[in-house]
């Protein structure tokens, strides 16, 4: 089996080609879901596969008959070609993704969602897999009886990113604009109301949150 194998020259570069995709392909999947250890063990599975796949070749068709390895010219064609078969596709939804926003309204986990005092602080934190140069937020503000708004409307919310960039002070539903860091992908921001009035209870809420360039 092993001799019908290495001189099938067809076979041989078909099988290089599909290890290889399959090796690319997954590194470029594990990479963009951030390294999870399933796609990790995928990745060294193709790999040994590719090695199997490759032996035939390292050892060559068969030495007692003085035939030469499958090298070149065809196996030269099959690593671009593997290559491209995946990096082009991939390259293209990279700069798609990387056009868009991201959204983490949904992420964003805070620290309390109960009714806080005057200048009680309140932690907001989200992790995401992609990065971008700024992050827009908004945040809300509920008082315990929405009916009667007395507190929300006066009020202002201190947002301090915990990053090292400035703090900024906005109003409920107001949005605040902050440069992230380098390749930053953990966010966490601290957020303090202020009203004026020792007796103002206010729920935060994030209401829109997004990266983008």
């Amino acid at each position: 089996m092993k001799e019908q194998f290495a001189d099938s020259t067809r076979a041989l570069a078909l099988a290089f080609l599909f290890y290889l995709v399959v090796v690319f392909g997954t590194g470029v999947v594990w990479a963009v879901r951030g390294g999870e250890l399933a796609l990790v063990g995928a990745v060294v599975t193709a790999l040994v596969l590719l090695c199997i796949g490759m032996l035939p070749l390292i050892t060559g068709r068969q030495s007692d008959a003085g035939e030469k390895p499958l090298w070149p010219p065809l196996m030269l064609l099959v690593v671009p070609t593997a290559v491209l078969a995946v990096a082009l596709p991939s390259l293209i939804v990279s700069l798609f993704l990387g056009a868009r926003a991201v959204d983490l309204t949904h992420d964003f986990e805070l620290s309390s969602s109960e009714l806080s005092k005057e200048g009680e602080p309140v932690t907001a934190e989200a992790e995401t897999g992609r990065t971008k140069a700024r992050l827009y937020i908004t945040f809300d503000a509920t008082e315990s009886d929405p009916n009667r708004p007395v507190c929300a409307p006066a009020s202002t919310l201190t947002v301090t990113p915990l990053w090292g960039t400035s703090a900024k002070d906005v109003r409920p539903g107001e949005e605040a604009d902050f440069r992230l860091g380098r390749n930053q992908k953990k966010i966490e921001l601290k957020v303090q109301m202020s009203a004026g009035d020792d007796n103002c209870l206010l729920a935060l809420k994030v209401a829109a949150a997004r990266m983008d360039d």
